[in-house]
């Protein structure tokens, strides 16, 4: 949490609330060192001990060992979703709360062998941009090359993309979520006018791109921007036909929200 203090805010109040102010915005900040501490500590061991997991069947043990060693009570482990993302691999995201803090990891799986793994804070403060930024330089994939780079050729071939083993932690890790509208006042998405955006400049490049992404959600507004497109008679390729056929078929599972409710895991075709 930081807080931030503006000049004009300061002299809008009395001397001494403000010198009240300061002091507990300082003792604040200065407690929170310790937290943070423990924070990174749970982090790096949840990203340890996951990297060492070769089974899927084992890799929720494994976080359930670590919260019993660490005698957490107000801990708990959630699957979030398993889902579908072509030639029989699957993305399983899970949720960890430790101490307050959040954590998740994210698997891609084939059978029940983990061919890449990949934990990361989830913003448990609301810092986003520091938490992306942690993420960034301390969270490591684990991979099992040969079975890893297996997806990634079969993908860059289907797809006719050029992704690298980056590309698809990054895609799994990416906490996009499938909604139109949020908030209390149900305003439209960042997401959904920026597909508005796509779609009015006719950018069926970056549209293409969506539809080459790992990530379920970002596939779906991929798609969403190729429906709206043929609605307005703007002619599609076969191939994105097909990619975008093949996308609604396989019917992965989205995260989204409902107002202040998330996650609520859904698919966005009957």
């Amino acid at each position: 949490m930081i807080f931030f203090l503006t000049q004009n805010f300061l002299e809008k109040i009395p001397v001494r609330q403000k010198r009240w102010l300061l002091i507990s915005a300082f003792l604040l900040s200065f407690g929170l060192t310790p937290a943070l501490a423990q924070r990174d500590k749970n982090f790096y061991k949840i990203q340890a001990s996951i990297s060492k997991t070769s089974l899927d069947t084992d890799v929720f043990k494994t976080i359930d060992t670590i919260l019993h060693t660490e005698s957490i009570r107000d801990g708990h482990i959630k699957v979030i979703f398993n889902r579908d993302v072509d030639f029989g691999y699957r993305h399983k995201r899970i949720q960890i709360k430790l101490r307050s803090f959040d954590y998740q990891v994210n698997l891609l799986t084939k059978n029940d062998s983990v061919c890449l793994s990949s934990t990361t804070l989830a913003s448990s403060l609301g810092v986003y941009e520091d938490d992306f930024r942690f993420n960034q330089s301390h969270s490591i994939a684990a991979i099992d090359s040969q079975k890893a780079l297996k997806y990634l050729n079969l993908r860059n071939e289907f797809y006719r993309s050029s992704k690298t083993l980056r590309d698809i932690k990054d895609e799994l890790d990416s906490n996009e979520i499938y909604a139109l509208r949020g908030g209390d006042g149900y305003t439209y998405t960042w997401s959904k006018l920026h597909i508005d955006t796509l779609v009015k400049r006719n950018d069926l490049k970056e549209l293409e791109k969506m539809l080459q992404s790992v990530n379920c959600e970002t596939q779906t507004y991929g798609v969403r921007g190729f429906d709206l497109l043929k609605r307005n008679k703007v002619k599609i390729s076969s191939y994105d036909e097909k990619i975008i056929a093949y996308i609604k078929k396989r019917n992965s599972d989205l995260e989204s929200c409902a107002g202040d409710i998330c996650p609520i895991i859904w698919k966005a075709y009957n």
